[in-house]
């Protein structure tokens, strides 16, 4: 299980059960807090750019901008009515999980849907004119409103809708859909039809001859791709111990995330509704500290809990996907501390609304010793005690992947010597891995560019991607345990004991997640 405790001033962080993902700072993530930037970001994509790595397809109403950038096709009158506008385009947007047959929504911008055909079947089409496909002429861009599927994914109503990695396309009204994209990436589209914008890998900002590169080494970390987030989860019908009010619901049966492209995990949640208003400013919230733990396995073929080395791994972003100005501590708790050998345990604080959680799989790093009994060893910058007693804790040229050489952690991920153990060091390089079956090949590689497209470089701290719902859903994991899905007994005398049943919990519940929302702080953030 997952044991969180949000520590320090957060945003909206509670954090707990997932895995992780990007180049992030080099001590301690923080977690959803304060401030969002005023300025526009946006990600560049294959066709143009992006103005948010993710969306939420159920339970929101996310806005999604395309942008131009590098010398993608300026938008046209495509219907011949003398005006640039919605009713000229067809978005396509194509729902992509791993490893099974995808889904294809259209949005129509008023043209109607007629007879669209892809792979001789009518894809599901959403007439959406007005607000909900906007075309501005004179700045090439293009907003639209983020699809509602939890109809598309049975039972409707049930909350769950398509998640995971997505591809959007944007072509003309009276053109031939983009089919190929169930299959294939933007990178490897052909000219016709002519795609205005071409949205699924997401790539690192640059300058000179790389700024329009889409090669690998380009390819963003904590935004792999485009994703399809699936509904909040609502911390408070979560948690089931509450040191104060609000009180704990308790009433939630799972908790639903998904994957991105390169199996990261992203986990959606509210807070708001755990969190009292904060005296004399009824428009902010209190910091309250929480915690939460999950006996989610690594993967399907190694039972052994999550392990998340240091908070590195983990990062905590805005609804719109960026980061909070100052963000709240959002750590793992170590099995030694938390009391829970059989799960993961996160901690930190939440004094916003929502945010949504970030677990990396794997981390390329760009910060090792200099000098002293550690040099060559990935390590932080500020770290309290230092990394590199003796040295100095430097960037490197490049970012690459290290892995522990010895010690109980031998050959897994690390961002810093610690990560190890003693007599253990966490060195740069590993070998190239088949992602799709975990599979260690010989070839040694710094970084996934020196391996071949159906491998990457060095093992992931776990592996998600097998498990979403059938169909493209969600990644659920169910509160109580079972024969087939293991638990722990939340309280009584065999409290942190497998279980399968509550009967083994002499009476109590059997669960595979637990959390908590504990006291609050004293510390406040500034508003966003």
């Amino acid at each position: 299980m997952i044991d969180i405790r949000i520590l320090g001033s957060g945003r909206a962080l509670a954090s707990w059960l997932a895995v992780i993902g990007g180049l992030a700072a080099p001590v301690g993530v923080r977690a959803a807090c304060n401030a969002v930037p005023t300025t526009t970001e946006t990600i560049r994509a294959a066709v143009g750019s992006v103005s948010r790595p993710f969306a939420r397809s159920s339970g929101a109403a996310d806005d999604v901008e395309l942008l131009p950038s590098c010398d993608s096709p300026a938008l046209e009158d495509a219907n011949g009515d003398g005006a640039v506008d919605g009713k000229d385009f067809f978005v396509s947007v194509f729902f992509k999980p791993p490893g099974s047959k995808g889904r294809l929504v259209v949005l129509s911008g008023g043209a109607g849907c007629g007879d669209l055909q892809c792979g001789g079947k009518a894809p599901h089409c959403v007439d959406a004119p007005g607000p909900y496909l906007v075309v501005n002429k004179e700045t090439g861009r293009l907003r639209f409103r983020f699809p509602e599927t939890d109809g598309l994914l049975g039972p409707a109503g049930d909350g769950r809708g398509l998640t995971g990695p997505v591809a959007i396309a944007v072509t003309a009204v009276g053109k031939p859909l983009p089919c190929g994209l169930r299959t294939s990436r933007c990178i490897a589209q052909p000219g016709s039809p002519k795609q205005y914008f071409c949205i699924d890998d997401l790539f690192v900002d640059a300058s000179g001859p790389a700024k329009c590169d889409t090669g690998r080494a380009s390819q963003r970390t904590t935004f792999a791709g485009f994703t399809a987030l699936p509904a909040s989860n609502d911390y408070r019908r979560v948690c089931g111990d509450s040191e104060g009010e609000p009180r704990c619901a308790d009433d939630a049966s799972s908790i639903q995330m998904t994957v991105d492209s390169a199996g990261n995990v992203g986990l959606p949640m509210r807070w708001g509704s755990a969190l009292r208003a904060r005296p004399g400013d009824p428009g902010r919230k209190d910091n309250r500290r929480l915690k939460a733990s999950t006996v989610e396995s690594r993967a399907r073929a190694n039972t052994k809990p999550i392990d998340v080395p240091n908070s590195s791994y983990l990062a905590s972003f805005t609804p719109e996907g960026r980061r909070w100005d100052r963000q709240p501590l959002f750590a793992p708790v170590a099995p030694g501390r938390s009391g829970r050998s059989r799960e993961l345990t996160l901690e930190g604080t939440a004094d916003e609304p929502e945010s949504v959680l970030w677990f990396h799989r794997r981390l390329p790093w760009r910060y090792e010793c200099k000098g002293g009994a550690r040099a060559g060893q990935a390590c932080a910058q500020k770290s309290a005690p230092p990394d590199c007693p003796g040295g100095s804790c430097r960037p490197t040229a490049r970012a690459v992947y290290y892995t522990c050489h010895g010690g109980k952690r031998s050959g897994a991920p690390c961002t810093r010597g610690n990560d190890c153990g003693a007599n253990a060091r966490c060195m740069p390089g590993s070998r190239c891995v088949a992602w799709a079956t975990g599979t260690q090949t010989p070839k040694g590689c710094s970084t996934d560019a020196d391996c071949s497209a159906a491998e990457e470089c060095g093992p992931g701290l776990f592996e998600f991607r097998d498990r979403m719902t059938a169909g493209g859903g969600p990644i659920v994991v169910d509160r109580d345990g079972s024969p087939s899905r293991p638990g722990v007994c939340r309280t009584g005398p065999k409290k942190g004991e497998a279980c399968t049943s509550a009967n083994e919990c002499e009476g109590k519940r059997c669960v595979r997640f637990r959390a908590q929302a504990g006291a609050y702080t004293a510390a406040t953030t500034s508003r966003r």
